[in-house]
This record gives C-alpha cells, structure tokens and sequence, in this order.
C-alpha cells in the first residue's frame, strides 16, 4: 500500500504546496460532522461506504485516519499549507475531542446511589465523585470542607459498611422492656468473622455486605421484640428481604442520608430516624 507524504487535501505541484478541491470538500465534511456529534468510525464507515479515495490503491477508511485529521492543524493554514478550514472549525472540533475523551465512564449502581445520599457532616453539603484524582478515584466535599484522610472508595464503601454491621447493636440498645435477646452460638460465630474481616487492610463492600445482613438477620431471629417506635417495622422488614444479596435496594429503601466527616467515619441516617454511626464505641 502506497503511504501519503502530505495531508489528504493537498497537493504537490512545481514544488508549491496547493489545495486540491475534490479532497477539500471532503475534510470540511469530516469536521462538520464531528462537530456535529458523528464518531470517527462513523464518519470512516460513511466515506468508505461511498468509495471515497483517500491514495492511489483506495484503501478503505478507519478511524486512526478521522482522528488525524481533526488533530493536524495544518488544515487551518500552519507553515507552507493553505488553509482549508477556519480557525474556528478547528477550535470547535478540539473542544469536542477534549469532551469526549475526558466522559467519565458510567458508575456502577450502587455506587451511583451512594453518591446520592452522601453529605458532608460539617456543612451538609452534597460529596463528589472524582473519577480521577492523581492517580485514582477522590470523594469532595462540594462546600469545599477539608478532610484529614483520603477519601477513595475503599475508604467511603468501608465506612458504610462498618455502619451496617452496627445497626443490630444500636436495635439492641433501645429500651424495650417486652425485648429478650440471646444470641446463638452462630450469631457469635458471625459476628467474630465480622470483626475478624473489618480489621483487614481493604474492605471490600459486596464481600462482607453478605455476611453482615445475615448476622443482623440472625440477631434478630434471636430477639422475642416489640420493635421500638424509633425504628420502623419497614427497616426489619428490609433485612429480612435482602438476606442472600446487598444490592442498592437496600440502601435506597432503608437509608435517608449518609453524613461522612473529616476523618471518613460514617453515620447512617435510617428513614425510621435511628442514626448509626462506623465508629465503634470505646468500651465494646
């Protein structure tokens, strides 16, 4: 296959670098129609589609060759090339090629809803998700409070986490004078395994999410109650319905709102009003 030695468009004659009109009309199409929204295969499918000649043996369009040309800016009229486009056709189509090169790919649900729900503690300002920030993912506050640790997902996921497996501790301390609780020898076993995994380095949210609501459910089958008006029947009725899986379903049912401060410890704010907070107590 023959290679160009100068940009499609031009021509070479007596040593002048000059436009060549058929191939001219055809890279203002190009960067009409990425402008306009087209994808670069797109637009090398179309022009390949109507036999458009790009060098002698007619080799089919790709989109490496699109890219190219919306990148040179020798189209504008740079060194000893006339232009063939304006400046600002070509400061359009970088600012299209920025756009889509910097689109974020689309989160995951879960932590789509958590991003949702979660506000800074000390303005109760709504947090951000960086997709990147140096090298990896950053949660900001979005009233620009400081935070003392670096906010990744590890981190944020590792804190809810944390606050789940203490909502049947927070149950079992409201007063309810109808309410026995005795664990069983698998409750104490789960909840070992609990506090065995919450001390590992990375927590991994869907890992112990599992092995945590069966623990609550657990607990819960223990317990002869009369639920406490602070906590609704619904929130109950939500452990019971996700024990094989945590997806967002729960999260989106049961929590109003998750207040993270500057350290990265988490309170759930429940719809029924209970806050239960990551930070385990001193004397437990």
């Amino acid at each position: 296959m023959c290679i160009r030695k100068i940009p499609f468009g031009y021509t070479v004659e007596r040593g002048y670098t000059l436009i060549k009109s058929s191939e001219a009309e055809i890279v203002k199409e190009i960067f009409d129609k990425y402008i306009s929204g087209e994808t670069f295969k797109q637009i090398a499918d179309s022009l390949s589609h109507r036999n458009i000649i790009y060098y002698e043996d007619n080799a089919p369009w790709n989109k490496n060759m699109i890219a190219r040309t919306i990148d040179d800016e020798r189209y504008v009229g740079r060194g000893d090339y006339p232009g063939i486009i304006s400046e600002e056709i070509y400061r359009q189509a970088k600012i299209c090629r920025e756009q889509r090169s910097c689109k974020q790919a689309e989160l995951p649900a879960i932590t789509s809803l958590i991003k949702s729900k979660l506000v800074c503690s000390h303005c109760g300002k709504k947090y951000n998700r960086k997709n990147k920030w140096s090298t990896k993912e950053k949660w900001l506050c979005s009233g620009g409070c400081k935070c003392d640790v670096y906010l990744d997902d590890i981190t944020v996921f590792g804190g809810i986490v944390r606050a789940i497996g203490n909502i049947p501790k927070y149950i079992e301390e409201i007063p309810d004078t109808n309410s026995k609780y005795i664990p069983t020898m698998e409750v104490m076993r789960m909840t070992n395994d609990i506090y065995r995994m919450m001390g590992q380095a990375n927590v991994e949210f869907k890992t112990v999410a599992n092995i945590i609501l069966d623990c609550a459910s657990a607990k819960f089958d223990c317990c002869n109650v009369v639920i406490n008006e602070k906590l609704s029947g619904k929130i109950l009725e939500e452990y019971r319905e996700i024990q094989e899986k945590l997806d967002e379903n729960f999260i989106h049912r049961a929590v109003d709102k998750i207040l993270i401060d500057g350290l990265g410890e988490v309170t759930l704010i429940l719809k029924s009003g209970l806050s239960i907070h990551s930070r385990r107590k001193e004397n437990e």
